[in-house]
């Protein structure tokens, strides 16, 4: 209540993207570079790249600055009121204050990258079909999108052509490999003056939850031939249908990663009950895990429900009650979980099976 009107203000400007007007996030952000350099022309891919981390690197200063803002805010009006988050925190447990108001050594924020397949594909198609094969401008995939590829057929068949992360192609790797390394080193040395000096810090972040729905929604096409209002990729796992190269290409490319750096990034991974039946696919399922987390997986959990099943527990939700599935960092009852997060789950089991 005493704090002063400017400084209430100046920490009520929205610094999380889920909150801003820009809620899709760094998506958005290549999309308008995409337009701007369609104008103003590019001869590469690292250009694209340039201009894209460019804009991260302006967004994470403006967003560490804030949060400094606040903390300091917080400080100097200690509050003995506990949020629900404190009650899953030691220190503030035990000192009976808040977590932003003295009751921690460190303060960290999660910093993550929303839609990272659907990210990585966007920058794979542009360097494929304008950079490196030249079957298209800049200008005309802008335009393209813009009309959510009505008219534009043969560019939005070889938009969806090109192999894309999850496929575990060289190039896809590239970019996964670049954008996620890349992205790190940059979280981490924005952060490290703000660590050094008041303990707070970005911790990246590949999660995204079931907003992946939402934000797909209400955001036109994409480079990757994703069209209009359909949902982004969700936490770290590739795309719909982008697994061209079966499981083990999906779990190799996602090797590209280095989930070592990332706090979170689950992985829905969902299989056909016929492809792990009996003691041979039991061994070939704990084998071909056990070599992703040996060589660096972060997570997965495993859904093993067929397209079938799941569409007829949509059609007869009260014969199918018990049907538990996976959703995106948790599981849940599938009858009970909205319409359009079980058209996502069914989406992806079909493309996967």
């Amino acid at each position: 209540p005493d704090m002063p009107k400017e400084e209430k203000e100046l920490l009520s400007v929205p610094y999380d993207r889920l909150r801003s007007s820009a809620p899709h996030g760094f998506i958005e952000d290549f999309m308008n570079i995409l337009r701007r350099l369609a104008n103003e022309g590019a001869d590469s891919i690292d250009d694209l790249y340039r201009e894209f981390w460019n804009s991260v690197e302006h967004f994470l200063d403006f967003k560490l600055a804030h949060l400094s803002r606040e903390l300091n805010a917080r400080k100097k009006r200690p509050s003995s009121r506990l949020t629900y988050a404190d009650c899953f925190l030691t220190e503030p447990m035990k000192q009976g204050k808040s977590f932003g108001a003295g009751a921690s050594k460190y303060y960290y924020g999660l910093q993550s990258v929303q839609g990272l397949g659907t990210l990585i594909d966007c920058f794979i198609t542009v360097d494929e079909l304008v950079f490196k094969r030249k079957m298209t401008t800049l200008g005309e995939l802008v335009t393209a999108t813009d009309a959510n590829f009505e008219g534009y057929g043969r560019l939005h068949a070889l938009c969806l052509s090109v192999d894309k992360y999850g496929s575990d192609t060289e190039l896809s790797n590239y970019h996964a490999r670049r954008i996620t390394e890349t992205y790190v080193k940059l979280v981490q040395d924005k952060s490290r003056p703000y660590f050094e000096r008041e303990g707070l810090f970005l911790e990246p972040c590949l999660q995204s939850d079931t907003w992946h729905l939402k934000w797909g929604r209400i955001f036109g096409a994409t480079p990757d031939g994703r069209l209009a209002g359909k949902p982004f990729s969700h936490n770290t796992r590739p795309s719909a249908g982008a697994c061209k190269n079966g499981l083990t290409g999906m779990l190799n490319s996602m090797l590209s990663i280095p989930f070592e750096h990332f706090m979170s990034g689950s992985l829905n991974v969902d299989l056909q009950k016929k492809d792990f039946e009996g003691e041979k696919g039991l061994a070939i399922f704990s084998a071909l895990f056990a070599s992703y987390f040996n060589n660096g997986g972060l997570h997965a959990q495993v859904s093993v429900n067929n397209a079938d099943e799941l569409i007829a527990a949509q059609n007869d939700p009260d014969s199918h009650r018990d049907l538990r599935v996976r959703v995106t960092g948790y599981s849940g009852i599938f009858t009970d979980i909205c319409k359009d997060l079980q058209d996502d789950i069914i989406e992806r089991t079909i493309k996967e099976g």
